[in-house]
């Protein structure tokens, strides 16, 4: 029953470049790409929210502009991001990627890149990009965000150090105490991971990963009723989630509460036939079958 969080964000937001085309414009430019870079270094540390410039341009417009300025790489990454957004994720990909390999110094399109990566679950491409981002500007926490993300969707051993850095940064938010919980989940140090997850939900009480994280946790402890309680809360929240169902019933298999399993086992016959099945043999068998097992 150790499931945690494929990414700890899912995915974040892309970075639309905010500045107008006129003054970043590579093909206007008698400097070429090295007065570009300088330029663009300056004013995307300040690109974190959605662009005020230049967010009404629609799609026709940004394709038309690169026809006449087909190495403006602003334009380039900004029109990925639009084509990922209106489902054309290969094209999209395409662009943003050929913006981040052109300008590896510019953070927001190495961070894009990665982004584009994970929602297509192709991790060692994002994380190639996530770490250029980071060597990029090493103190943008979004970057520090997505790097220790990937690093905990990967169960790498690098998960556990990154969140502990990232915690650390007075600008860290409650979803990456999050990250932080279930990296300690990662090397069994449930017992510091419970504290974590516990203050995660007095800041954030209708998070249902962190209550199923808290349960999961509690379940390792042999804390049985308690794992019960939290994860009836994750699947209150989130009664679509089956990967939270099939936790409550496991739950509920190791407090004997044989009727709480077999009533989360008739709701998972129905959306998740897979996890039901397993939750059946723990069940009748008498034994915890782990899942992905």
């Amino acid at each position: 029953m150790f499931v945690v969080s494929n990414l700890r964000r899912l995915i974040l937001p892309f970075v639309l470049v905010t500045f107008c085309f006129t003054l970043v414009t590579l093909s206007q430019d008698p400097g070429g790409g090295e007065a570009m870079a300088a330029l663009s270094k300056d004013r995307t540390k300040q690109a974190s929210k959605p662009p005020t410039t230049n967010k009404d341009l629609s799609i026709a417009e940004y394709e038309q502009f690169l026809v006449e300025h087909p190495r403006d790489y602003v334009a380039l990454n900004n029109l990925g991001i639009m084509y990922v957004q209106n489902e054309r994720v290969a094209e999209g990909i395409e662009l943003i990627k050929k913006a981040a390999d052109a300008h590896p110094e510019v953070w927001n399109f190495q961070l894009n890149a990665s982004i584009a990566y994970v929602g297509i679950r192709q991790l060692d491409d994002a994380l190639t990009y996530a770490l250029r981002a980071e060597k990029a500007d090493p103190n943008q926490l979004t970057v520090r965000e997505e790097l220790c993300g990937i690093y905990l969707a990967k169960q790498m051993p690098e998960t556990l150090k990154c969140f502990e850095d990232l915690v650390s940064d007075r600008r860290a938010d409650p979803l990456d105490f999050l990250g932080y919980g279930e990296a300690l989940m990662i090397t069994k140090d449930f017992k510091t991971a419970e504290g974590v997850l516990s203050r995660v939900i007095d800041g954030l009480p209708n998070n249902a990963l962190a209550h199923n994280d808290l349960g999961i946790v509690a379940y390792h402890q042999k804390k049985y009723g308690d794992a019960v309680n939290a994860l009836r809360e994750a699947v209150r929240l989130d009664p679509d989630n089956a990967q939270f169902r099939f936790n409550l019933g496991m739950a509920e298999v190791a407090a004997r509460n044989r009727a709480g399993a077999i009533s989360e086992y008739n709701m998972l016959k129905a959306s998740d036939p897979g996890m039901a099945e397993r939750l059946y043999k723990a069940m009748f068998a008498g034994k915890i079958v782990y899942a992905g097992n």
